[in-house]
């Protein structure tokens, strides 16, 4: 985030030169004509603010594209303190990579030479090399570029931000130890200048207007002036704000540094435990919520023992805990999806179309709806994609923004594909009622349902079904694997999916692809001739079912009773399996033994 908002290279105010213009010569013919037109005038600059000083500080608006807010200069407890309150969307950055909304306070003596206070309110965070940084310290001038400041901070600031759009932020600024041409710890200026830049690279705001948003030496005359000693000043705090948030700050890194060596030595358990004492201790901070939906995430998609793997109301509470993030928002609606909860899915996403973060700005519109009807024809649901399709087709955004366009172009891409697949199990499924299929009737401790078995698909496996069947393999077998919107799976003779009928299966993996219903069989990998008595029957159409298709021997279809399938959970029973509408013929199977 430093970059868009402060220079921190030489070359900031570099001059560049002037491209030669031709002139063309006079002849005998046709003498220079002098310009009869008065030169134009420079624009004239808007007074630099004053300010509206009121009992409890010194006020300026602000004004952004899309809100506004307010800045107020204030003394306390001999400090200088600046609290900024910004409507405009907050964005909390992305871990290590992005710091997301800054708060930049120029402070100078001369206009030429001073220092960048720069903090960033509650940023994300999750176990890296080093901790979040929230406040950090540089010098600017107009000949010497700029340079981050390691010693002793001479500001603490803490923040306040709200869900989608408002966001507060005060830093406490100990002007001794502001060293700048002008003011040193034995001599302390009273008269400052000062501007700033509130925001990210997305929507930022530098004011005083006309003032650089890179450095302020560029501008010096665009900023505002005013005296320390003429401030309001407010009650004296207890505690020293300064250090009370920088000793905050120090708190939470602390934090940190401990939570990564627990990830570092692969205590997944004990880093779950530790992060949920630090939502406690850090109430305020979106770090621990962030890391506490992570932590749950990566258990859950790893299959990590011991771990709560209930990601999803974690990342709720995150969700509405840090606003102005798409992507966060994206994520949790590809959950919703992935949970089965379209509805929810549906709800979420008009509000975060009705939302600061995106009402008024067409183009992150078009961006949030095509990506989520991405995820939409992921998992499942075609109609609600096609809409999406149909709203942005002739869009004239996709036609000036080639990323815009890209993304269309795939989402349409993945629609006609998915599309495709469901028309071809249109066709097969019209073909199947032509056929005499064998059937199996499954009644489990939940109610009965019916299967039937795609015997020209995979014919050997269906003689395995039928002969086990017949031979009341799986009579009083539990169902030992259930994953909500992924499978049901059963038929282990061990209760544990490490048993079989006594033999494997050679792979019949078919054209079909997996949707909601179908029964394929469980087998130690793709493709490995390793299918026995397990089977599984998909309870989505979602992304990790439809992954499935290609690899995996599909070996049927529920018919009927797809609600009691629905209601099927681990160490549920097949009381009874019975097979009927065979075709004449003995069902016996090509067995590989072991």
């Amino acid at each position: 985030m430093l970059g868009p908002v402060m220079c921190v290279t030489a070359g900031c105010g570099r001059n560049v030169e002037a491209t030669p213009v031709a002139i063309p010569q006079a002849t005998q013919d046709q003498p220079i004509q002098q310009p009869d037109a008065p030169k134009p005038e420079p624009a004239k600059e808007e007074p630099v603010p004053g300010g509206e000083k009121k009992q409890d500080g010194l006020y300026f608006k602000l004004s952004f594209e899309r809100g506004d807010g307010s800045l107020r200069f204030s003394r306390q407890n001999g400090l200088l303190r600046v609290d900024v309150h910004a409507r405009l969307p907050y964005y909390a950055g992305d871990a290590q990579r992005d710091r997301g909304s800054v708060v930049d306070l120029a402070l100078s003596v001369d206009g030429l030479n001073g220092r960048h206070l720069l903090f960033h309110p509650s940023p994300i965070w999750q176990p890296g090399p080093e901790p979040t940084t929230y406040r950090m310290e540089a010098t600017y001038s107009k000949t010497g570029g700029s340079t981050r400041l390691t010693e002793q901070p001479s500001f603490g600031a803490v923040a306040d931000v709200k869900y989608w759009d408002e966001w507060k932020a005060t830093l406490y600024a100990d002007l001794r130890l502001v060293v700048v041409t002008g003011s040193t710890p034995a001599s302390v200026a009273d008269t400052w200048r000062t501007s700033v830049v509130i925001g990210n690279s997305a929507a930022r705001k530098a004011f005083p207007p006309g003032a650089s948003d890179t450095n302020p030496a560029l501008t010096p005359t665009r900023m505002l002036t005013f005296k320390f000693s003429d401030l309001p000043a407010l009650p004296e705090l207890d505690d020293n704000p300064r250090e009370a948030a920088i000793e905050a700050e120090k708190s939470m890194q602390g934090a940190m540094r401990g939570l990564t060596a627990l990830a570092v030595a692969r205590d997944f358990a004990g880093l779950q435990k530790k992060t949920r004492e630090h939502l406690k201790s850090f109430p305020d901070a979106l770090w621990p919520k962030f890391l506490d939906y992570l932590i749950c995430r990566v258990a859950f998609e790893n299959d990590l023992e011991g771990l709560d793997k209930d990601f999803l109301p974690r990342m709720k509470a995150y969700v509405e805990a840090c606003p102005g993030q798409t992507q966060v928002h994206l994520d949790y609606l590809s959950a919703l999806l992935a949970e089965g909860s379209a509805t929810d899915a549906s709800k979420h996403f008009e509000l975060l179309l009705a939302s600061p973060l995106v009402m008024g700005n067409r183009t992150t519109e078009a961006m949030v709806s095509i990506r989520h009807g991405a995820n939409l024809v992921r998992h499942g649901q075609q109609d609600e994609a096609d809409a999406i399709i149909a709203r942005w087709k002739e869009s004239e955004l996709l036609a000036k923004d080639r990323d815009l366009k890209t993304l269309y172009e795939g989402l349409v891409k993945a629609a006609n594909s998915a599309r495709a697949q469901w028309e071809d199990e249109l066709k097969f499924r019209e073909a199947d009622a032509a056929k005499t299929n064998p059937r199996l009737t499954i009644e489990s401790t939940k109610g009965k349902f019916v299967i039937e078995l795609f015997e020209d698909d995979a014919p050997n496996t269906v003689a395995s079904l039928v002969a086990l069947t017949q031979a009341k393999f799986y009579d009083g077998l539990t169902f030992h694997r259930f994953v909500k919107n992924f499978v049901i799976q059963g038929g282990c003779p061990n209760g544990n999916g490490t048993g079989d009928g006594g033999y494997r299966l050679t792979s019949e993996v078919s054209k079909r692809n997996h949707f909601r219903g179908m029964v394929g069989m469980a087998c130690t990998g793709p493709k490995t001739n390793t299918e026995g008595s397990q089977f599984y029957i998909c309870l989505s159409n979602g992304a990790s079912v439809k992954n499935l298709s290609g690899q995996y021997v599909i070996v049927g279809r529920v018919i009927e009773g797809m609600d009691v399938v629905d209601q099927l959970r681990a160490g549920d029973k097949m009381t009874k399996v019975t097979a009927g509408n065979l075709r004449d013929h003995p069902y016996v199977p090509k067995k590989i033994k072991d």
